[in-house]
């Protein structure tokens, strides 16, 4: 039985990915105390602006809800490949019933 894990620190998470698709091992974050989050470091370094994770006052999704759902349907082929690549043998009803899974952004397109 497959154990979906929350939180994944950036460099697991990568790594994961990584493995899973079969890419060599290249990005490495470390995290900023300065901004309060991970950046990349290697093979470069890069960091989100601090405005990153900062609240808004505008819930975009609702605002948004008919864009969302139009380009929800567009992309759910291409985010089914991503599950079944990211997540070869577990089957999706797991996957939606657990809390906080690993890639949780993924519910959105491939659970009921």
């Amino acid at each position: 039985m497959f154990h979906f894990v929350f939180p994944i620190k950036g460099n697991q998470e990568t790594k994961y990915l990584e493995e899973e698709l079969k890419l060599k091992h290249e990005l490495e974050f470390e995290f900023n105390s300065n901004k309060g989050f991970n950046c990349l470091v290697e093979p470069t370094d890069y960091c989100l602006s601090d405005a990153k994770g900062r609240p808004s006052t505008v819930n975009k999704m609702a605002a948004l809800a008919k864009e969302v759902s139009i380009l929800s349907q567009y992309y759910k082929p291409e985010m089914d490949a991503v599950y079944d690549i990211i997540y070869p043998k577990y089957n999706r009803t797991e996957f939606c019933s657990v809390q906080k899974p690993r890639f949780e952004w993924l519910k959105t397109y491939v659970c009921p």
